[in-house]
């Protein structure tokens, strides 16, 4: 088997490999890009969110109904890691058009349907649909925290961080919670949010919870601190630093909000 390699365009280039032995066909779509703390994290998060449906198929069910018409493809997201750079895409896996039923072409709807991924998302007014971003943030979060549960990754990533300090290389392949927290607190500061309208409403609420004195740390300090993030806003005591998360990404995020006449932070000194 010889690979041929094209350029298509500056940057972007077509790799072809024949096979064949097998009886299924892959097709690849992947994005190379530098290894960075700032970004690996987001990075890893786009192509996790972009799966969860397209225009014409706007979610997970209408996606696999599509699948199930190319008798039974796949497409998966992938994140890796090679030397210095971040990979991230989509890998698709069909049967090959010579044991299609009939004659039928696979290739090209399976092509079209990875492209839709990519290129026409599914959005919620010209943003990410607010529950997929943070159902895959919450899966991405919980990746990055297992880690510690495989015990050969995680010896091998803190060896990686010991004797590559301070390069790319020793950045995982997912990023870290920090960059997650960080990319939340950069977008709010900015004035960019997931819904504009439930951030709004969420910071009137706790407006009007703060006005009733509802806000309270268990250190005794009703002094606190408020930052408004991409998806949530964070309430820190003045006094012992604790801080408490409102989420402010869906509806439900507001209507839990707007049935809560009080809000505890848990400090230092709390159960």
């Amino acid at each position: 088997m010889e690979a041929t390699r094209t350029q298509l365009a500056d940057g972007m280039y077509l790799t072809y490999l024949p096979a064949e032995k097998f009886k299924t066909s892959l097709l690849s779509a992947q994005f190379v890009t530098p290894l960075r703390r700032e970004t690996a994290a987001a990075y890893a998060l786009l192509p996790a969110v972009l799966r969860r449906g397209t225009v014409s198929c706007p979610d997970m069910g209408a996606l696999s109904a599509r699948l199930d018409k190319l008798y039974g493809a796949h497409i998966n997201y992938t994140v890796r890691k090679k030397g210095e750079n971040q990979c991230v895409g989509f890998v698709a896996s069909f049967i090959d058009d010579r044991y299609a039923p009939g004659g039928e072409r696979l290739l090209e709807p399976a092509a079209a349907l990875l492209g839709e991924l990519i290129c026409d998302p599914v959005t919620y007014h010209g943003r990410f649909v607010p529950e997929y971003f943070e159902s895959e943030k919450t899966n991405l979060l919980e990746a990055i925290r297992s880690l510690i549960n495989d015990k050969r990754d995680w010896a091998d990533s803190r060896l990686l961080r010991a004797l590559c300090d301070g390069e790319a290389y020793a950045v995982p392949r997912l990023g870290d919670e920090e960059t997650v927290d960080k990319l939340e607190a950069s977008a709010g500061a900015e004035g960019t949010f997931l819904d504009d309208i439930i951030m709004h409403e969420v910071l009137s609420e706790l407006r009007d919870i703060a006005q009733r004195g509802g806000v309270s740390c268990t250190c005794g300090s009703r002094e606190w601190k408020l930052q408004v993030n991409f998806s949530s806003v964070d309430l820190s005591c003045a006094q012992c630093g604790a801080a408490l998360r409102i989420p402010a990404a869906t509806a439900d995020d507001l209507e839990d909000l707007c049935c809560k006449n009080t809000l505890v932070i848990r400090g230092r000194s709390g159960n």
